[in-house]
């Protein structure tokens, strides 16, 4: 199913995540729960309590949208409806990951309450569209091996996705990225035999796959064609376009931009959840771990560290500095630390962003942020720049967390 990517100039705002400005494009469901509406989280707070399941983000009311904004939003849901009818994995796929938001009432119409029940009942019920999309894919391809990887982490349910959950732990029982998602796959669904298996087998998989790219192929293949509504011409659909795009180059959007970004809300749900991992290792627990524990943490963190996503580097790399702490080699493990807290923060800046390409980043987030970073005399980081969080600041200066605060 692999096809050469395409070059596209996705929005910087996209790669980056922050889709709070442009929320009724996106709509994440917390698998089994759906929390309230987040607040913004720094880059401290990600590596300080980063789950691996992220809070959902809630589609804006419609009233915001104009004349563009709602001839997007028919024309994406004309398309993906026209994917749902189609009997082929790719298309099922494709659906998955673009499937049509509901739109929320005005909070301040409703009500708090009202509107979180509903929204809530809004992100269960996509939630639910989705994974049977996925179930259809793997029905209808069993055998290949990117949708088997799709149709299992991605499906929510932990009942209903057990068939390609199972198939993918067989057929890629060398891989520490799949043991890594059974290990929160086994603790839901209350395995502690399971809980103790999957760890063990992360630390001793020979290899870390996670089929990076194979869900923007997916988009590319369904949306490249779809062309901007007549809508999006006029100058007031170019004003739209203008919030969207975070520079104002409206020129450069394309309904593959967009479609890129309703699949890009879903992306954090394709990693493990990284909780049950660090509860493990994390660095107030680490010293006192037994020597087996001890052995699979540094196996494991290690390799997250240097071949995992931006996000699972940075949380791996904070128990990582603790439990490499005195050994030979420490102090590179803090270095890549400071310089992923230095990437987070100097990543924001809005001429770096303006530099990175869509599917590179995508593809490579790491190696395009750097050279975004090189470009704008951002790299490397500064050799006395330090995090502002505390806990941050002495991990990478001792590699140990701060001394608890005495009562």
């Amino acid at each position: 199913m692999r096809m050469p990517p395409n070059r596209v100039a996705v929005v910087a705002l996209v790669l980056l995540g922050l889709a709070a400005g442009i929320g009724w494009w996106v709509l994440r469901a917390k698998p089994g729960s759906i929390e309230p509406l987040p607040a913004k989280e720094s880059a401290a707070r990600v590596v300080r309590h980063a789950s691996g399941e992220a809070p959902a983000q809630a589609p804006a009311d419609a009233s915001s949208r104009g004349p563009c904004g709602s001839a997007l939003r028919q024309a994406f849901d004309l398309r993906a409806n026209a994917l749902l009818q189609r009997q082929d994995a790719p298309a099922q796929l494709a659906y998955a990951f673009t499937a049509p938001i509901q739109d929320l009432p005005d909070p301040e119409r409703v009500g708090e309450a009202a509107y979180q029940r509903e929204y809530k009942r809004v992100a269960l019920e996509r939630q639910s569209r989705i994974d049977a999309a996925l179930l259809r894919a793997f029905a209808l391809a069993p055998e290949d091996a990117d949708v088997r990887w799709l149709a299992a982490v991605y499906c929510s349910q932990d009942e209903a996705c057990a068939a390609p959950r199972r198939a993918l732990l067989a057929a890629e029982a060398d891989n520490t990225a799949v043991w890594l998602r059974e290990l929160t796959w086994a603790r839901r669904r209350g395995d502690p035999s399971g809980v103790e298996r999957a760890f063990a087998a992360a630390a001793e998989a020979q290899r870390f796959e996670t089929h990076r790219g194979i869900e923007q192929e997916m988009v590319l293949a369904a949306y490249e064609d779809l062309p901007l509504p007549a809508a999006c011409g006029t100058p007031e659909g170019r004003r739209e376009l203008r919030n969207i795009s975070q520079h104002g180059e409206d020129e450069h959007v394309t309904m593959l931009d967009l479609a890129l970004l309703r699949a890009h809300s879903m992306k954090v749900l394709s990693e493990p959840g990284l909780s049950d991992l660090r509860e493990r290792c994390k660095p107030e627990v680490f010293p006192a771990a037994g020597a087996t524990v001890q052995d699979r943490c540094r196996k494991i963190l290690r390799r997250l560290a240097t071949q995992g996503s931006w996000r699972e580097r940075a949380i791996a790399l904070e128990s990582l500095v603790a439990a490499t702490a005195g050994e030979p080699g420490a102090a590179q493990w803090r270095e890549r630390m400071r310089e992923v807290l230095w990437m987070q923060e100097a990543g924001a800046d809005p001429g770096v962003q303006s530099l990175l390409r869509g599917e590179d980043y995508m593809l490579d987030e790491m190696t395009a942020m750097q050279e975004a970073l090189r470009a704008q005399d951002l790299w490397p980081p500064p050799a006395d720049w330090l995090p502002a969080d505390e806990r941050a600041r002495s991990l990478i200066l001792t590699g140990r967390p701060p001394p608890s605060p005495t009562k």
